[in-house]
């Protein structure tokens, strides 16, 4: 339902000749110019002249990767060949079908429409949410509420989110403050659209307005379509759009006319896009449809679908998803269907691609991410864990993934099956590759395929995965990707290569058990007894040296982020939240140790029914101090690896013959660690 819009510069290398004033630029500001162009005009850009070709080799080209692909590692990317080749590996993940997948809960029901923009992925759902996401590590960062019914479309405007629901209004939110800032009354909303200034949106009565935003008032109402308007988009200084009446119309941005209808579709129009100079359009009477609107005609209709929901353009190619639960990828140039990814149970109703990722959304909540910029060893991973699944279907779907792979690591991966199942009935040179898709009778089970999986990863040069990364839940590349915005071969760059190395970075966390709440002494009704009112005083005493321990360490750890909190947390350091609660907690226990000041209230005061309830509540400190433990290691960890200061200190001192971290003098270590500050 919903398309990404990017806005590139204009192209300006034809026009700039080669003695231009860019030439004489600093080459930080060149390659912030270039960060905001795409490949094409920078491609362009090199060949006006062999200065030009030298100054864009030269440019800082991790900026540019950062910029367009954060999910591409750019720490080793020092020039235009190596940022050519890592998005030769993305396009040929792509262009292949090769990517590892993990989804994104947090809807409760089906997302009707997603966006990407400002580096944010935002979805609307029919639970009436609007939920805010960080691609990268799956979070949802907010979530918005005020439609009263399902929110079916959004869109950006002037650095707002627009949305539009079928309890007659379009909202405008401030993302910043998380708060609806303006509400615009409109019954049946079903699409909201953005371009050339103007905020549009359609109904299910069939009517088209145009809003001024600045007066939140209405200037056009436009009629002309016979059912309701469930899709728009710009193009060619014009807005187009599409309804349930099968038609497709083209406005005039200016006066409010319609200039042309085009008719062909047998059904609602329920996703239109402008690529390439084309018109596209989606329906549900299973087609697609290129037009030429110059000429007012379809030139080509595409086929294989059942409904079509969305519709986007991507890495040169055309997504759409549709009502059949896939997602097809198409060569608009032969009309062919590429690739059809399967994921989704039931109706994949909206696409999107952002970061070298696929985004798909479905009537049953879950957002799913297809990543083609993962490594192939974590795409081996997930399909060898979805070989072990029971789902028949979801054991064919990680087959024709694995038929995507490349060829020689498939091979490899035959062999080790061939030495799991041997002897195999027919004992001839490919039969295990037979045996892998059950072909010519064979026989292999989807775990027999999964250890041979297993058995080639295993042969494969090690990543280094200390025991302290397995602590903190970092032990596949995707964990690395989310938690410490890195690959896990940019350990090695920095120093990292052992874990005696990286305790020198993340310092061994201090044991700190659970208290145990054993039943004791049960005579505490008798508080003359000498051993009931002993018990009663050890407790008290366990409890206050428990909280004071916990204490100091906390206090030790916000004294630990001062030095580099801004490295660590961009808000509020999350220890002096976590020491808050705890002084609260004392707060409560000294009180209760102040009024107990008689044997009897201080055995009633920590009797076992109260002292049971206490040992509780410190327990959940407990949990929180473990769980805010590992996200200090983390933190710190990541702060370590993402220094670009430290890169280049680390690079001088291995000039100098050290190799590992723990080599370091302790002085030089202490410098190093302070490198960003």
């Amino acid at each position: 339902m919903s398309q990404i819009t990017t806005t590139h510069s204009t192209s300006f290398a034809p026009m700039i000749s080669q003695d231009a004033p860019i030439l004489q630029m600093p080459l930080d500001i060149v390659s912030q110019i270039f960060t905001h162009s795409n490949g094409q005009e920078i491609g362009r850009s090199a060949r006006v002249s062999r200065q030009w070709r030298q100054m864009v080799n030269d440019c800082d080209w991790r900026l540019f990767i950062s910029h367009h692909f954060p999910a591409i590692d750019s720490s080793a990317i020092e020039n235009c060949r190596d940022a050519y080749q890592a998005l030769f590996k993305l396009n040929s993940n792509f262009t292949n079908g090769v990517y590892a997948s993990h989804i994104l809960q947090g809807h409760t029901i089906g997302v009707r429409s997603v966006i990407f923009e400002q580096g944010k992925l935002i979805s609307g759902s029919d639970d009436r949410t609007i939920k805010i996401w960080d691609l990268e590590t799956g979070v949802c960062t907010q979530t918005l509420q005020g439609h009263r019914r399902p929110v079916d479309s959004i869109a950006f405007a002037q650095g707002k989110l627009i949305s539009g629901s079928g309890d007659g209004t379009i909202k405008v939110w401030d993302l910043e403050r998380g708060a609806c800032i303006q509400t615009l009354r409109y019954p049946q909303v079903r699409f909201v659209a953005f371009g050339h200034g103007k905020l549009i949106s359609g109904s299910g009565d069939g009517t088209i307005k145009i809003w001024d935003l600045e007066r939140g008032a209405c200037t056009q109402t436009l009629q002309s379509h016979q059912d309701g308007v469930c899709s728009i988009t710009f193009a060619q200084g014009k807005f187009i759009s599409g309804s349930g009446d099968g038609t497709i119309k083209i406005w005039d941005l200016e006066t409010g006319a319609c200039t042309q209808t085009l008719q062909g579709h047998q059904a609602t129009v329920h996703s239109l896009i402008f690529a390439q100079g084309k018109l596209i359009s989606g329906s549900f009477d299973r087609t697609i449809k290129i037009w030429d609107l110059e000429r007012g005609a379809c030139t080509q209709t595409l086929q294989g679908h059942d409904k079509v929901h969305s519709l986007i353009f991507a890495q040169g190619k055309l997504i759409s998803g549709s009502y059949d639960s896939t997602i097809k990828i198409w060569d608009l140039e032969t009309g062919a269907c590429t690739q059809t990814l399967k994921g989704h149970t039931i109706a994949a109703y909206c696409v999107a691609f952002a970061q070298g990722k696929l985004i798909s959304c479905s009537y049953n909540g879950p957002i799913e991410i297809k990543d083609f910029t993962a490594d192939h060893r974590m795409v081996f991973e997930e399909i060898a864990e979805l070989l072990k699944n029971e789902n028949r279907q979801m054991v064919g779907d990680a087959l024709e993934r694995f038929s995507r792979m490349p060829r020689t690591a498939k091979n490899a991966i035959y062999g080790k099956l061939y030495q799991i199942c041997k002897p195999f009935a027919n004992d001839y040179w490919g039969c295990a590759e037979h045996a892998f898709y059950d072909q010519q009778r064979q026989s292999a089970s989807p775990t027999q395929k999964a250890e041979a999986i297993g058995e080639y990863l295993d042969d494969l040069p090690p990543i280094n995965h200390p025991l302290l990364l397995a602590h903190l839940g970092i032990q596949i590349e995707k964990d690395y990707l989310e938690k410490l915005k890195c690959r896990s071969g940019h350990f090695e760059k920095i120093g990292i290569f052992s874990a005696e190395d990286l305790k020198l970075i993340c310092s061994p966390s201090p044991h700190v058990a659970p208290l145990d709440n054993m039943e004791v002494l049960q005579v505490e009704e008798n508080f003359r007894e000498n051993s009931v009112k002993a018990e009663a005083d050890r407790r008290k005493e366990k409890l206050e040296n428990f909280t004071e321990e916990l204490a100091q360490i906390v206090e030790n750890k916000i004294q630990e982020t001062k030095t580099c909190g801004v490295l660590l947390y961009q808000g509020e350091c999350q220890w002096v939240a976590f020491q808050q609660k705890l002084n609260l907690f004392k707060g409560k226990l000294k009180k209760m140790v102040e009024e107990s000041d008689t044997p009897k209230t201080q055995v009633e005061a920590f009797n076992s029914t109260n002292y049971n309830q206490l040992i509780h509540e410190m327990n959940a400190f407990v949990e929180d101090f473990s769980a805010l433990e590992r996200d200090h290691q983390i933190a710190r960890l990541h702060a370590y690896v993402n220094q670009w200061g430290i890169l280049n200190a680390w690079n001088t001192l291995r000039s100098g013959g050290v190799q590992h971290l723990s080599e370091l003098p302790e002085l030089q270590l202490k410098n190093l660690f302070q490198m960003g500050e």
